[in-house]
């Protein structure tokens, strides 16, 4: 990746290869620890490739997936329609014109909070 690009750019340099950059599987943190989320309207901010919003999505949430990179959004609408979600709803590209949708969220998921490539380093909880 670059080091002078920024923004949507650089992400969109990242999730341009044609396999998934973290994997299609969701973050082994979220696996283990899914069940305290009771199904909601949940917004997925940072997700990338899409890979913990349709995890969630499968297990009945109604998710918002929000990320910089178009890239990484057209991947993640990939990644619902190879699992039978093809609508997923709203997927955002900036909360800057935007703004984060207020329509009864009710969960957040920021995912840069699990680390590493699997995210099998994250401790239990």
């Amino acid at each position: 990746m670059s080091g002078n690009k920024s923004g949507s750019a650089r992400w969109d340099e990242r999730y341009a290869q044609e396999e998934f950059v973290y994997g299609k599987e969701a973050n082994f943190f979220l696996q283990q620890k899914y069940e305290i989320l009771k199904p909601a309207k949940t917004l997925c901010l940072a997700e990338g490739e899409g890979r913990n919003a349709v995890f969630l999505a499968e297990r009945g949430h109604s998710v918002t997936a929000w990320d910089y990179s178009q890239t990484g959004l057209e991947k993640c609408r990939k990644l619902a329609a190879e699992k039978e979600y093809p609508s997923l709803p709203n997927w955002l590209i900036s909360l800057v014109p935007t703004g984060i949708p207020g329509n009864g969220i009710t969960s957040l998921l920021f995912s840069p909070i699990f680390t590493g490539r699997t995210g099998k380093e994250c401790l239990p909880v």
